[in-house]
């Protein structure tokens, strides 16, 4: 799992962002995939840490690892 790819295909890219943006703001939000900084809260600052990640390239997952519904 990548830090910040929220649509969970394995890269960061623009649709990431416009997924997390879209969530802005939300005060008490605990979604793993687009709360990237762990403070249970969708802001800018998440926004702007998966904007600092494009592009990024594919990252195989870890054998057995479960993610984000």
């Amino acid at each position: 799992l990548q830090m910040g790819d929220v649509t969970n295909d394995g890269r960061v890219l623009a649709g990431d962002v416009s997924i997390a943006n879209a969530g802005i703001p939300c005060p008490n939000c605990p979604d793993a995939r687009r709360d990237v900084t762990g403070d249970n809260r969708i802001l800018a600052g998440d926004v702007s840490t998966i904007n600092a990640r494009i592009p990024s390239a594919a990252v195989p997952k870890p054998t057995g690892h479960e993610c984000c519904p």
